[in-house]
């Protein structure tokens, strides 16, 4: 039987499988971008579908600087 790793919201701290979220990660200038195919390399963070999670996401920058061990310096809304 196959598992599969748990990942869990940075909003609301709902545990649940990779499909269920969305992925983030920051590129090379710091900036946070969603990053819908798991293409960009490094570490990632995830949240809810939902918006009211994204902005409980987006608000606590320290949470952000935790997951991704670097600052944040924009939020890139593509």
């Amino acid at each position: 039987m196959k598992t599969y790793p748990v990942r869990t919201c940075l909003g609301c701290g709902k545990k649940g499988f990779k499909k269920e979220f969305r992925r983030f990660a920051v590129d090379d200038a710091g900036t946070l971008v969603m990053d819908n195919r798991s293409i960009i390399g490094g570490r990632g963070a995830y949240c809810c579908m939902n918006g009211d999670c994204m902005r409980l996401f987006m608000k606590n920058r320290k949470r952000l600087l935790r997951a991704f061990h670097v600052q944040v310096i924009e939020w890139n809304k593509q």
